[in-house]
C-alpha cells in the first residue's frame, strides 16, 4: 500500500493560479482540481482518528513513515469531479459507513440494501480515476488508452453497461487469528491502493480495500456459473452480501503487511513510537 504524495502535473497556469489542462472525463480543456480515486472522505476518517495522519506501508525501499495526504492529483474538472461525487462517491460512501457499523456490531450476517449499479460505477471509477493519476499512490495501476475510453464512455453514459464488461465482488474483511488479532474498527482504518491480479484463462482484477472491505473487479466479466457467487453485484439488484475474508487469506494484504513488519524489524521506519501493532 502506498498513500505517499508527490504530486505530478501536466498543462499550464494561468493569471490566476489555475492549472489548466485536458479534463480526464469530458475531454475539455478547462481548471483541473485537486481529484481523488479513492475518495478524500475515506482518508479524512482515518486521518481524523489518527491525529491528522496515517500509517504509510510500501513495498519498495521507503521507510515506514506517517503521511497525512490522500492521493490526489489534477485529473478532472471542477465540475466532473462534482458529478462524480454526486453520482456515485457519496452515496456509496455513505452506504459503505453505514453497513461498516452494522456490520461491525452484529452478532449474526447482515445484509446490505444499495444500488448496485451504483456500487459498480463506483468502484470501476476508483480504477479509472487511479489509472489516470500521476500519484505515486497509483503508480501500479494501468489501463490501456482503449479501456480508459471505454470506462470513461460508460460512465459518463450508461454505468449499466459495466456489467456486460466486468463483475464486482464485495467482500467484508476479518481476522481470524484470535482475540489478539486486529479488530473491525482497525479493518476500517485500513486502505490498500488497487493491485493488479492475473487469473487463469486470460482473465485478470483489480483488487482494492477500503472501510473495511476488499473490492475487485474481473475483467473480463466471470462465466455464468461463477457469476452465482453471492458477493457478486447484479445488475439491477439493491440488495449487497459481502462474504468474509479472512486478511491473512488474501496476496495483496499479506504482501503489505509483510512488508511492513519487515521495514519494522529491520528499523526501516522514521515512526516515533516504532511500533507496528498487530
Amino acid at each position: 500500500m502506498t498513500l505517499s504524495l508527490q504530486m505530478s502535473v501536466h498543462g499550464r497556469w494561468d493569471g490566476m493560479n489555475k492549472m489548466i489542462g485536458t479534463c480526464g472525463m469530458c475531454n475539455e480543456g478547462k481548471p483541473l482540481i485537486q481529484a481523488h480515486a479513492i475518495p478524500h472522505a475515506v482518508f479524512r476518517d482515518i486521518h481524523r482518528d489518527n491525529g491528522g495522519s496515517a500509517v504509510v506501508i510500501s513495498d519498495d525501499h521507503r521507510k515506514l513513515h506517517r503521511s497525512g495526504k490522500s492521493g490526489q492529483d489534477r485529473i478532472l474538472c471542477g465540475e466532473c469531479d462534482g458529478r462524480l461525487n454526486i453520482a456515485f462517491d457519496a452515496p456509496t460512501i455513505n452506504f459503505l459507513r453505514s453497513f461498516r457499523s452494522e456490520l461491525n456490531t452484529a452478532r449474526s450476517k447482515v445484509i446490505g440494501h444499495f444500488d448496485n449499479n451504483v456500487l459498480a460505477a463506483f468502484l470501476m471509477s476508483v480504477i479509472w480515476r487511479a489509472a489516470l493519476s500521476s500519484d505515486p499512490m497509483y503508480a501500479n495501476v494501468a489501463l490501456t488508452p482503449r479501456t480508459k475510453e471505454m470506462i470513461r464512455r460508460i460512465l459518463t453514459e450508461d454505468a449499466v453497461g459495466l456489467f456486460d464488461i466486468a463483475s464486482f465482488s464485495v467482500r467484508n474483511l476479518v481476522d481470524g487469528s484470535g482475540s489478539d488479532g486486529f479488530d473491525g474498527h482497525s479493518l476500517s482504518s485500513l486502505v490498500l491502493a488497487p493491485v493488479f491480479q492475473r487469473h487463469p484463462n486470460g482473465k485478470h482484477s483489480w483488487q482494492f480495500a477500503m472501510i473495511g472491505f476488499l473490492f475487485e473487479i474481473f475483467i473480463p466479466r466471470l462465466s455464468l456459473l461463477r457469476r452465482q457467487d453471492p458477493a457478486l453485484l447484479r445488475r439491477g439488484a439493491t440488495v449487497v452480501r459481502p462474504s468474509n475474508l479472512d486478511i491473512f487469506d488474501n496476496r495483496a494484504l499479506m504482501k503489505m503487511m509483510m512488508a511492513g513488519f519487515s521495514k519494522h524489524e529491520q528499523g526501516h521506519s522514521i515512526l516515533r513510537d516504532r511500533v507496528l501493532k498487530k
